[in-house]
């Protein structure tokens, strides 16, 4: 991918793809959103810079001090609604060069084979190979919804 018009976390930023039940959390630099099916869990989050950046040592100081606080809130949502075992929160960038990170809720009935990044890859593969095995989108929204109704009882910490 070389620009904008061709980022697929730009397009899903600006609306031109869309993402199940739309985005749970906003602010000035970074919005959270449901991972667009296909995908392999419910409550895989996507927390996505609103302007394109290919690296995050590039990211603003107001983007930086941001982020983490993105990254918790949505993190308290997911561990709340999902109750999984582990969290995980990675940046990698490979498929759509965007400053993106995953958040994803590990249950504990996930086999020890599918953990870790081996997960992370078997995502990778879904979304590549264009399959479409896994969650389906209602499924998706669902999951959505349950956020969002947490994130609307809970009070925010990040301001």
């Amino acid at each position: 991918m070389t620009g904008v018009d061709d980022c697929m976390i730009c397009q899903q930023v600006d609306g031109r793809w869309p993402v199940p039940g739309g985005f749970l959390i906003e602010d000035a630099h970074w919005v959270v959103y449901h991972v667009p099916t296909p995908a392999l869990l419910v409550g895989w989050l996507v927390i996505s810079l609103r302007r394109h950046c290919v690296d995050f040592a590039r990211l603003t100081d107001a983007e930086a001090r941001t982020y983490g606080l993105v990254a918790l809130r949505a993190g308290r949502a997911v561990q709340e609604v999902f109750a999984p075992e582990r969290i995980y929160l990675c940046q990698i960038s490979e498929i759509a060069r965007h400053v993106h990170a995953s958040l994803v809720p590990r249950g504990r009935d996930l086999p020890p084979g599918r953990r870790s990044a081996a997960l992370l890859a078997e995502q990778y593969a879904l979304h590549v190979s264009g399959r479409t095995e896994g969650i389906s989108w209602a499924e998706a929204e669902a999951g959505v919804a349950g956020l969002r109704a947490h994130l609307a009882g809970t009070p925010r910490t990040d301001h």
